[in-house]
């Protein structure tokens, strides 16, 4: 199969958003330790609300403007080594100022869709020509922050403009709504890659749009309530790099995931990547060699265990399995 690792490059939304140093340099940098054994590139899809907040503050911050030439530079190094860069957008930085010792967080417009569709288009401009101009390179790949993507039509016409034509949001099963979030997945393609136009569940062979939808798996109540001792008792090995907070969980979402199977995404993040091989084994059987297999992290969730069985699942399928980013398969012909 063709492999994806993909990340979502981002800090925490909560009270307390975590910094630059523990959520993503240092916790990006031992991964690409891992990777550089096998010659694995990735995919960093890079929150530019943070980047654009940053460059907005920066002249009256000292501090800021170390950060922001601090996570540019970084993310360059990371796209000059190989790895893909791709665009990932959590608008409600548009909302949050610097106090002058901390973010304050406003979540209040979490999702494009809390902006007028014309907003949508100049944000979608401004971030893509800010990842352009820090790689050097086009942009073509799209991750909804939060997995927020619906309704397609009122991002559609931003992305299209703009030349982001492929999406990786989508995970089959997938379903959230609280008051910052909503996304619906569970009328999704059986499938790792289609086409469609107004709504990325569904295909169009025709559809200007490409979806590589993120690899998803049914997990039984019993494995949250271990991920839950995991964090709470697991030691130094279960604790994330990251040292934010995130979001409050919505309460019914969780209660959902306590008590019922559910479908998630496959992970990398701490215990969840215990999950890893298991569902590649899944997807294996399910799938042919020319398909697709996209696992999410964070850099800010990552863990030592959680790097421990991303190296053990590397050395399980390098060699019979392709790695992959979204540029190399457009430049492969994924567009033609």
């Amino acid at each position: 199969m063709k492999i994806l690792l993909t990340f979502d490059y981002e800090l925490f939304f909560g009270q307390n958003s975590g910094s630059l140093d523990n959520c993503l340099i240092n916790p990006t940098n031992y991964l690409i330790k891992i990777l550089n054994q096998y010659d694995v590139k990735a995919t960093f899809f890079v929150d530019v609300g943070y980047i654009d907040c940053l460059n907005r503050n920066r002249k009256d911050y000292l501090e800021l403007d170390i950060e922001y030439n601090k996570i540019t530079s970084h993310i360059s190094s990371l796209s000059n080594s190989g790895h893909d860069i791709q665009l990932h957008i959590h608008p409600h930085w548009k909302d949050c100022n610097f106090n002058g010792k901390i973010w304050d967080i406003d979540t209040r417009r979490y999702r494009l869709h809390d902006f007028p569709e014309e907003e949508v288009d100049q944000i979608v401009k401004d971030y893509k020509n800010k990842l352009e101009e820090i790689t050097g390179k086009r942009i073509i790949a799209y991750r909804g922050g939060g997995w927020c993507i619906q309704p397609f039509e009122h991002i559609k016409k931003a992305l299209l403009s703009n030349g982001v034509i492929i999406d990786s949001t989508v995970f089959k099963g997938g379903y959230y709504q609280s008051d910052t979030h909503y996304f619906d997945f569970h009328e999704a393609e059986e499938k790792t890659i289609w086409r469609f136009e107004d709504d990325p569940n569904n295909e169009e062979k025709s559809g200007s749009f490409v979806e590589i939808p993120i690899s998803s798996i049914r997990t039984s109540p019993l494995f949250f309530w271990k991920l839950a001792m995991a964090k709470k008792m697991g030691g130094d090995i279960h604790k994330s790099f990251g040292d934010g907070t995130a979001v409050k969980a919505d309460q019914a979402n969780l209660i959902r995931m306590l008590t019922t199977y559910t479908s998630t995404v496959v992970s990398m993040d701490g215990y969840k990547s215990s999950l890893l091989k298991k569902a590649f084994e899944i997807y294996n059987k399910k799938y042919k060699e020319k398909d697709y297999f996209v696992a999410i992290g964070h850099p800010k969730s990552l863990s030592p265990y959680a790097l421990k069985k991303i190296d053990e699942f590397i050395k399980h399928t390098i060699d019979q399995n392709i790695y992959t980013t979204y540029q190399r398969e457009v430049e492969n012909g994924l567009l033609e």
